[in-house]
């Protein structure tokens, strides 16, 4: 019998192999956001709501690193067909906190995608946007580069992101993109305080 990857409780058996169960299932508030920046779709599949934050700390803080299988769930088919044939590029964290870890909690949710992941951002100092004002939040984009060799121009993009309350990483990232035409962006979780369909 399958348990539950969050709660430990028993799941029930589907043919799909469910590992999240029903009642932690009900605890994501799923909203499948789209908004707009400079044109490129930014997708959000959560609200980042307490339980979201609880989960991501046990994922990164606590190393649990089978979690990553609890994000996407039984969205993960649907997801892989929406951005199939593109290329990954994760939001980056700074390569020591990574170490620490074990792992890029980032880099390891979107493998669940199957698709190619192209390592080419990189946080060249600490910098925690949760420590920082609202205003203080773009200072991430002198802190992250992009490695555009790495980068062929037929390339179909898309930056994953954990979760965003000012979309300053991803709005980093993109400018970093200067040359690139066909980009998409996933967030797994937002709190919401920006969604308004331009965000420029």
């Amino acid at each position: 019998m399958n348990r539950c990857l969050i709660c430990f409780n028993p799941v029930e058996q589907t043919l799909t192999n469910k590992q999240v169960c029903n009642k932690c299932l009900s605890k994501f508030n799923q909203i499948n956001k789209v908004i707009y920046y400079k044109g490129i779709e930014i997708f959000i599949l959560y609200e980042y709501n307490d339980f979201f934050k609880e989960l991501l700390y046990r994922f990164k803080g606590c190393h649990d690193i089978e979690l990553k299988h609890a994000f996407f769930n039984e969205n993960l088919l649907w997801i892989k067909n929406r951005y199939k044939k593109r290329k990954i590029i994760c939001a980056p964290s700074f390569v020591d906190d990574d170490l620490k870890r074990g792992f890029n909690h980032v880099k390891e949710i979107s493998s669940l995608l199957n698709l190619e992941i192209i390592d080419c951002a990189k946080k060249i100092k600490s910098y925690k946007q949760s420590e920082k004002k609202m205003n203080q939040r773009s200072e991430i984009q002198k802190i992250i580069k992009i490695d555009k060799t790495k980068i062929n121009d037929k390339d179909r993009l898309l930056i994953v992101d954990d979760v965003t309350t000012s979309l300053s990483t991803i709005k980093a990232i993109i400018h970093n993109l200067t040359t690139k035409k066909d980009i998409k962006v996933l967030v797994l979780a937002s709190n919401c305080r920006f969604m308004t369909n331009e965000n420029n």
